[in-house]
Formats: structure tokens, sequence, C-alpha cells
């Protein structure tokens, strides 16, 4: 009988499409169109701040939120399975200026590379692995 559980070859075969794609939305090359830095090396530090759509987030709002929730993937990873505070989930945006705009640029880069390193690293296989991960409810369909 054919053991249900992955090898190692196909764990790291899996491991490395995962960082692949995880670079590719981010960087470039993405399967769903442009990626992430694509779109917003064209967005001044200006049109990020901005919240043309009342009730909208701002850019610059979105990439905060996509910073906390890349740090909570890497915070559940380490085994801490905090939920984000809302702080932490919609940082305030600082001043909009150019340097502070290319220095969230430059962190969403970084927790993107502490990402795919975690992920290479990861082994679903651990003991450890279930506890990790948050118990959801479960939601009825029916009414």
């Amino acid at each position: 009988m054919r053991s249900l559980r992955p090898t190692a070859e196909g764990e790291a075969c899996r491991r490395s499409r995962l960082e692949e794609q995880l670079g590719r939305a981010l960087e470039g090359e993405a399967w769903h169109g442009p990626s992430v830095l694509e779109v917003l090396e064209r967005v001044s530090a200006e049109q990020a701040a901005a919240h043309p759509t009342a009730g909208a987030h701002s850019i610059w709002e979105l990439v905060l939120h996509l910073c906390g929730t890349y740090g909570l993937v890497l915070r559940r990873l380490g085994g801490d399975g905090r939920q984000l505070t809302e702080p932490e989930d919609w940082p305030s945006v600082p001043e909009p200026s150019a340097q502070n705009w290319s220095d969230y640029i430059r962190v969403l880069k970084r927790l993107n590379e502490d990402l795919g390193r975690a992920v290479r690293n990861l082994s679903v296989w651990t003991s450890h692995w279930s506890p990790r991960l948050p118990t959801l409810p479960i939601r009825s369909s029916s009414a």
C-alpha cells in the first residue's frame, strides 16, 4: 500500500514552488498580471497617501496592511498564534514623503524575503505544526 505521506523530494518541490510564487507575486512575472511592485513603482508618495474614493483605504494603507499580514504569517510560522492588533493590522500612515514611501517599499520587500526563507525552511510534517494554526469557527452554510 502506498503511503499518503509526501516524500522529502515532493515536499521540497512544493516549498520551492511556493517560495517562487511569493517572489513573483511581489516582484514580477506573477500568474495574475502585474506584480505588487510593478504596480507600486509608478506610485508617488502623494498618490499612495491620497484617498480619492471616500471610505476606501489609500494605497499606502494597503501596503502597510500587507506588511502587517506578512508579519502575521511569519509570526504563525514561528509558533505564535496571536491575532494582529488593530495598529499592527492597519498601521497609521507616516508623513507622506518620498523617503518614507521608499522605506516602506523596502520593508515590504524584506518581509517577502523573510517569508520566502521561512517557506524554504518549513517542514510541514513536524510534530509542532498543528498548534501554530489558529482554530477557526466553522460556519454552517444553511440558515
